[in-house]
C-alpha cells in the first residue's frame, strides 16, 4: 500500500464537454491485484478508457451542470481527493461548423454556420445564438459558409466554399 493517499493533481483540459476525453493526472495511485477502478463524475460511475499509476483517461458523460465533481474510486472505496472542473452545456445541435463561429461585438451573440457538403444547398446556413440560448435564423443566400469574422465597425464577413 502506498505511504500517502493517492491524489488527483489536475484535470486536462480544465473544461470539457460531454463525450470529451479527460486526462486525470494522478500522484501515488496504485491498483492492487484484483482491484478495479472507476471514476465518479457528479456521483455517477464512469469506467475509464485507460488507467496507469500516474494518469487516467475517461470520457465525460452527458451532464446538464456547468461544473463537475470528479473522484477516483477502487473496489467500492474512495481513493482520491475530489476536484471540480467546468463543463460545457449543449446550446445548439445540428450545426455543421466548417471553421470558426464568431461573437457579435454588438450584442455578444454567437454566429454559427450550417454548411452542407460541397455544392449541397441548405435552406438556412447562418444562425444567431443569443446569450439567453435562443437560436434564430439569419436570412442570407450563402451556399456552404465556412469562415466568419466581424470587422471593427461590426460588419459580418462570411467566406464560402
Amino acid at each position: 500500500m502506498p505511504e500517502s493517499s493517492p491524489r488527483i493533481l489536475k484535470v486536462i483540459p480544465q473544461a470539457a464537454i460531454s463525450g470529451g476525453l479527460l486526462e486525470v493526472v494522478l500522484d501515488n495511485f496504485e491498483l492492487l491485484p484484483g482491484e478495479y477502478c472507476h471514476c465518479l463524475v457528479n456521483s455517477r460511475k464512469v469506467t475509464p478508457v485507460a488507467v496507469s499509476k500516474n494518469r487516467c483517461l475517461l470520457r465525460l458523460p452527458r451532464t446538464e451542470d456547468s461544473t463537475a465533481v470528479l473522484q477516483l474510486e477502487s473496489s467500492g472505496k474512495a481513493l482520491t481527493n475530489t476536484v471540480i472542473f467546468k463543463t460545457g452545456v449543449c446550446l445548439a445541435e445540428g450545426m455543421h461548423l466548417v471553421s470558426n463561429p464568431c461573437i457579435d461585438p454588438v450584442d455578444g451573440s454567437i454566429i454559427l454556420t450550417k454548411s452542407g457538403s460541397r455544392g449541397q444547398e441548405i435552406p438556412v446556413t447562418l444562425f444567431r445564438l443569443a446569450k439567453d440560448g435562443e437560436l434564430s435564423e439569419i436570412s442570407v443566400d450563402i451556399m456552404n459558409p465556412t469562415g466568419l469574422a466581424f470587422d471593427e465597425k461590426g460588419t459580418l464577413y462570411v467566406s464560402s466554399r
